[in-house]
């Protein structure tokens, strides 16, 4: 058929023009990633000697940089354990299956369908004669039998459909960035539990140690007092101190126990399962010399809750364009064919077979206002977003930076209470040489004990204090999920 031929078919000429015109734009706005300045670089105010290396990536696996064994064991079985991992995974699963669905509304519709009837005229009908059948009338009772294919394809003129497409891949990758945030959020969790547990036991030990050196002045006391060259009141104080450390013992054996409670949790387990093994006094890792902080553009790419938040923010700048779609006609071209007969033996019979093309079109003219109204509503939906990835982008800076001080300055910190106690432990020699060489009173020694239960405790807390600060930092950048 030439092209003219073709053009005065009316039918012919109308499925032409819409297919040619299914091709046009989409309404409603282009969606581009919005334009936000970053700084080039963390720069928080950090103590002269802390070491940033700005240009050697993060690890994925960044757990591995505290060389705890256990604790790597703990994270990849929380990866494939954890319940809100597998929660998280279900939601990407229906968003997966809403983005088929989506892009199927594309394809042409086909459905298949046949009916078998019979059909009693009445007799006495006064509208319809009883013409016996020998003289042109037909039978009361008649058969039909009918089955065939429809297929129904809406032309997508205006891009409603290309719209909602678009939306339904933002959502699925929307989705995707959000099981990758829980499990950034998981494995940190996991990290940080258990290393606050390790400096809970060490802590323990601090105390158990103090215990000892305690029972040991009390027992001295004991020892003089029945040589007749103390008193009762040097008894009574060492036994007064030695009650009141160990009264810290109950608390920190609950604290211990809570955090395998939660570990276990993470796992996706009963709180009891892990009493066995993570009772079992480990000491905390060694803190790395350098911290890792690259710029924070490469953060932002790599922050599945940013990824989430614009993947959103493009989900709804497309769901303008579907709403806006129904200010417009909709074309849709419909047909059919089957074969439609009073007899069964002339049903494959070529005189039996009926079709049916051509195209169609609809129109909601007059909505009282719900359609403008509705994409008003989705416009607002699209700066809410806007805001939320904003929002996410400065809560990541806020993060990265806070995380840096606070590792900064509690290395800081460290250091001075590591030294405290070198000078505490002297004093406490010394107070007790002089007590029993009768140079000082027995306070000294009461006084010198409290304090280096004090400082060693303190001390235990700074490093515990130090690894999940370098936790937060790791969690911060972005780091965890990407294994």
């Amino acid at each position: 058929m030439n092209p003219i031929a073709f053009t005065r078919h009316p039918i012919l000429t109308v499925l032409l023009a819409l297919t040619v015109f299914s091709g046009c734009a989409s309404v409603g706005p282009n969606y581009e990633p919005p334009d936000v300045s970053v700084p080039t670089k963390f720069d928080p105010r950090l103590p002269a000697d802390t070491a940033v290396d700005a240009q050697a990536p993060l690890p994925g696996s960044w757990w591995e940089l505290l060389g705890d064994k256990t604790l790597a064991e703990l994270i990849r079985q929380a990866a494939t354990r954890n319940l809100d991992i597998r929660i998280a995974q279900t939601r990407l699963l229906e968003s997966r299956a809403g983005r088929k669905a989506a892009k199927a509304a594309q394809l042409p519709s086909v459905g298949a369908g046949g009916t078998v009837s019979t059909q009693q005229a009445s007799e006495n009908s006064p509208f319809i004669p009883n013409i016996p059948p020998q003289f042109g009338g037909t039978e009361p009772r008649t058969d039909l039998f009918q089955a065939g294919f429809d297929a129904a394809w809406e032309i997508d003129i205006f891009g409603g459909v290309r719209r909602s497409v678009e939306a339904a891949e933002a959502r699925y990758q929307a989705a995707e960035a959000g099981r990758n945030e829980v499990l950034r959020v998981v494995l940190a969790e996991v990290a940080l539990n258990y290393v606050e547990m390790r400096g809970l036991q060490k802590r323990k030990q601090v105390i158990e140690k103090n215990i000892r050196v305690q029972q040991d002045t009390l027992d001295f006391t004991r020892n003089q007092l029945a040589a007749g060259l103390g008193n009762e009141l040097a008894v009574t104080q060492a036994r007064s101190q030695l009650l009141t450390t160990k009264s810290f013992l109950p608390g920190i054996d609950a604290a211990i126990q809570l955090r395998i409670f939660q570990i276990a949790a993470l796992l996706g387990e009963h709180p009891g399962e892990r009493m066995d093994q993570l009772m079992v006094y480990q000491p905390l890792p060694q803190i790395p010399d350098k911290l890792f902080a690259d710029i924070p553009s490469e953060t932002l790419r790599r922050r599945p809750d940013i990824i989430r938040a614009e993947r959103q923010l493009a989900a709804e700048t497309a769901n303008i364009g579907v709403a806006t779609a129904d200010l417009f006609p909709r074309f849709a071209l419909f047909g059919g064919f089957g074969s439609e007969t009073a007899e069964v033996d002339t049903f494959f019979d070529s005189e039996s077979v009926t079709w049916s093309i051509g195209p169609s079109f609809r129109w909601a003219i007059f909505q009282g206002g719900r359609i403008r109204a509705n994409i008003e509503a989705q416009s607002a939906r699209s700066e809410r977003a806007l805001a939320e990835y904003e929002k996410a982008i400065l809560t990541a800076l806020q993060d990265v930076n806070s995380a840096l001080v606070s590792h900064g300055y509690e290395r800081e910190t460290a250091a001075n209470l590591y030294a405290a106690v070198n000078e505490t432990e002297n004093s406490l020699k010394l107070s007790r040489t002089l007590y029993e060489e009768g140079l000082s009173d027995f306070l000294s020694v009461l006084n010198a004990e409290s304090l280096l239960v004090l400082v060693e405790d303190q001390y235990a807390a700074s490093q515990t204090n130090e690894w999940t600060s370098l936790i937060r930092l790791y969690k911060a950048l972005g780091g965890g999920w990407q294994g």
